[in-house]
């Protein structure tokens, strides 16, 4: 980290530095870089909590096969390594392992000796572990809940086509700058770079974008927070109506 070596400017400096700006001496790296690393970081860490928990996360049908199976056994409940089981516990202990490492990654990057104004924010952990917790919860229960299907069309709905209609308003005119940025926080993909800009003040951000990124991360975060906990909800009912009508097999 210290080396500089992580940033991919350094390696850009190294072959095309002299061409680019040749009245530059010495290489440093930009507050902008440390900004887009760690939200590079938790979009990845987001992306990977998603495909694992679309991999152990089991539909409807596989959790009547898996309590069919169990009631032929005579077991009173699903054993919590059963695939029929619910992956929520291991959904919200990768969340916890995912944040930590996040926050492992930005705190030894802000406390390089690169950055020696630059410090994150107290509430950074809280906001990384509700970025990962938040998407990779919400993404089981409609899993196990709703199935594959209507998962992905909700992912179309909320991930895509938010972030499509903020692009086009950026595009348009300044004026909707602010508004596309809070229909854009709607997506969860958006969320760890919005946090990103949010642990660290970036330099040379336009002033409606930096007062905008703020509020529409924390707001996204409570909704996506009350959102997840009625997903939650509603999974412990439809799980309960698949026990419930296996009782006969």
């Amino acid at each position: 980290m210290n080396s500089g070596d992580l940033f991919p400017s350094r390696e850009l400096d190294r072959r095309f530095g002299r061409l680019i700006n040749p009245d530059i001496q010495f290489w440093s790296p930009k507050t902008w870089e440390a900004t887009v690393m760690i939200g590079i970081y938790g979009l990845v860490t987001l992306a990977s909590l998603w495909w694992l928990t679309f991999i152990i996360s089991a539909d409807q049908h596989g959790q009547v096969r898996g309590w069919r199976r169990a009631r032929k056994l005579g077991n009173p409940k699903l054993s919590l390594l059963s695939d029929a089981a619910t992956s929520v516990p291991w959904v919200l202990t990768m969340s916890v392992m995912g944040a930590v490492g996040w926050f492992i990654f930005g705190r030894e990057l802000i406390d390089s000796h690169w950055y020696p104004e630059l410090s994150l924010l107290t509430v950074t952990p809280v906001a990384m572990f509700s970025i990962l917790c938040c998407g990779g919860l919400g993404m089981a229960a409609l899993l196990e809940s709703v199935g594959r299907r209507v998962t992905g069309l909700v992912v179309i709905l909320a991930g895509i086509l938010p972030v499509m209609v903020g692009v086009i308003l950026a595009v348009s005119s300044d004026d909707f700058i602010a508004l596309a940025v809070w229909l854009a926080g709607i997506c969860p993909v958006s969320w760890p770079v919005y946090g990103s800009g949010v642990f660290l003040s970036e330099e040379g951000m336009p002033r409606d974008v930096a007062r905008a990124i703020p509020n529409a991360f924390w707001f996204w975060q409570g909704v996506g927070a009350i959102l997840t906990v009625w997903l939650l909800s509603k999974l412990k009912i439809a799980r309960k109506k698949i026990s419930d009508s296996s009782k006969g097999f």
